[in-house]
């Protein structure tokens, strides 16, 4: 009995932690909106979180669950002054206004999104498509 509730204890921690990553990518891609709308994409904040997002995504999330890469990569994407058919072309065409960063930051989502199988990518598009 004592390895049952070992078991739901890890099993309901699990979920709390899967949870608290989904609510706090959501949070920080509000604050960040926020940012941009005060000071834009190029706004230091905005460009440290982006840059910090970005690198989880691209480094830490290879065993994450699909669906928190989705809301990491999403909330990533809504932090670039770019429309969705602009990522997914296989030359990138951003605002001649855009900083270098910008362009490393789009760059490196898009070679991220690559890397996703088929159904993965095409789930992504889905959701863009909502938040383009």
């Amino acid at each position: 009995m004592p390895g049952l509730y070992l078991t739901m204890f890890e099993s309901i921690m699990g979920q709390i932690e899967r949870n608290y990553a989904y609510c706090m990518t959501y949070f920080l891609w509000e604050l960040c909106r926020l940012g941009v709308d005060v000071g834009g994409y190029e706004d230091q904040g905005v460009e440290n979180l982006r840059s910090k997002l970005l690198s989880h995504l691209c480094n830490s999330t290879k065993k994450a669950e699909t669906s928190l890469q989705i809301a990491i990569a999403t909330a990533v994407f809504g932090l670039l002054p770019l429309n969705l058919e602009a990522l997914s072309q296989t030359e990138l065409s951003l605002p001649a206004c855009s900083s270098k960063s910008i362009s490393d930051d789009a760059e490196n989502l898009r070679k991220w999104i690559s890397g996703l199988g088929e159904h993965q990518q095409n789930l992504l598009y889905a959701i863009l498509r909502r938040t383009d």
